[in-house]
């Protein structure tokens, strides 16, 4: 068995519609101990990028709801989605993406959380 430091944060793929809403989904942070992870003084923040060397193509709307606690809620508003461009289908080179989110905690350190695949489905503007 090889043991590994340090962590990349949780791959989760997204597959989302251009011109519908992405969320808010809710999640909760816990330590190891699977006490709750205590927010404050913290922010999160993620964004969308057409690859890892491209610039940020769309932040991600992040909210910290209940510091205490460990609560926050992230998602994409149906107007941000309609500014991703899409390809004929989600497999379209034109409709991948990459993303990924993290946490910034009150001293400044950077802590991956999530990251993955972003596919684009060509949405009808109605």
């Amino acid at each position: 068995m090889t043991l590994q430091l340090g962590y990349k944060g949780e791959r989760i793929d997204i597959l989302l519609v251009q011109g519908a809403d992405f969320g808010p989904h809710i999640a909760t942070m816990f330590n190891p101990d699977e006490s709750l992870v205590n927010l404050t003084g913290c922010t999160i923040r993620g964004g969308i990028a057409k690859s890892t060397q491209s610039p940020l193509l769309l932040p991600i709307e992040v909210d910290i709801t209940d510091p205490e606690n460990g609560e926050y809620r992230f998602g994409l508003g149906h107007l941000a989605t309609a500014l991703l461009p899409a390809g004929r289908t989600e497999e379209s080179p034109e409709s991948q993406y990459l993303w990924q989110l993290e946490l910034v905690d009150n001293a400044g350190q950077i802590s991956p959380l999530y990251w993955g695949t972003v596919k684009v489905f060509r949405g009808l503007i109605l």
